[in-house]
């Protein structure tokens, strides 16, 4: 080959690379003008910089709970973001500015004395507060998810009616924490699945420990394992009572959520 073509070719591959690098570049772009379009929808505020020490309610900052956190990480933030959306899309624009003013995040969060955890929420501020850190923890897209939903769950029924001594009566057994499940997180326990735990009508061991934990678990499942929902719900009748008592919870707030029959309009 010649001087003269492998010049060619030379320009030719920098010619193609320059062309790959700008689609690449579009799209990401376009990308990310999707996500601030998505959250642009609705009006919570994701917070990923604010004052560590005026984030959270001040009774949190002292004895029991002693919060404790560091800021999200840089690398983190766009990943924290896309589960935010992830998380909002299966929500009516109304529920959510009716019900949730702010989602902060973390890299770490830490309560009563170091205990690590992933999530928790404030019903007064109406905020979840999600740890989402893949160095540390190695945390990932469906349990930020996970997480949302379960924090955004205790909120919904504290501000909404729900039946909490028809729940009980559809469980088979009784609840197995004095102190709301916190021994569970402590031992990082409680997203073991068993069949004695569906006969009793629970998902995971840390859904026996209350009824919040409960409800908050059946919450993940609804709207990020609703395949496996239904799929215990087929084998365990009260596994699948208190499915369709969730899904009835959802659709009294608004029938616009996917799973409610006979729907109708834009999540809006």
């Amino acid at each position: 080959m010649t001087k003269t073509s492998n010049t060619t070719r030379r320009c030719s591959l920098a010619a193609a690379a320059i062309v790959m690098t700008t689609a690449w570049c579009a799209q990401a772009l376009a990308d990310s003008s999707h996500r601030r379009r998505q959250t642009a929808r609705y009006a919570v505020a994701v917070q990923y910089r604010f004052d560590l020490q005026r984030c959270f309610p001040k009774s949190w900052y002292r004895a029991p709970a002693r919060a404790r956190a560091e800021p999200i990480r840089r690398a983190d933030v766009s990943g924290a973001k896309r589960i935010v959306d992830d998380f909002l899309s299966h929500y009516p624009v109304s529920v959510v500015d009716h019900n949730l003013h702010a989602i902060y995040l973390f890299a770490r969060l830490r309560f009563y004395d170091h205990i690590e955890f992933g999530g928790t929420y404030s019903g007064a501020r109406r905020a979840i507060y999600l740890r989402h850190n893949t160095s540390r923890f190695s945390d990932y897209r469906k349990l930020g998810q996970r997480i949302l939903h379960h924090e955004f769950s205790s909120i919904l029924i504290d501000r909404h009616a729900f039946g909490r001594a028809r729940w009980k009566r559809l469980n088979r057994s009784k609840y197995r924490s004095n102190n709301h499940g916190l021994e569970f997180v402590s031992r990082g326990l409680g997203r073991d699945e068993n069949e004695a735990l569906f006969r009793d009508g629970f998902l995971t061991s840390y859904g026996s420990s209350s009824l919040e934990n409960d409800v908050n678990i059946y919450a993940e499942y609804l709207f990020v394992l609703p395949q496996h929902l239904d799929a215990i719900g087929r084998r365990h009748r009260q596994v699948r009572k208190k499915t369709r008592m969730i899904r009835r919870f959802y659709c009294g707030i608004d029938r616009r959520f996917a799973f409610c029959a006979g729907r109708k309009g834009r999540r809006r």
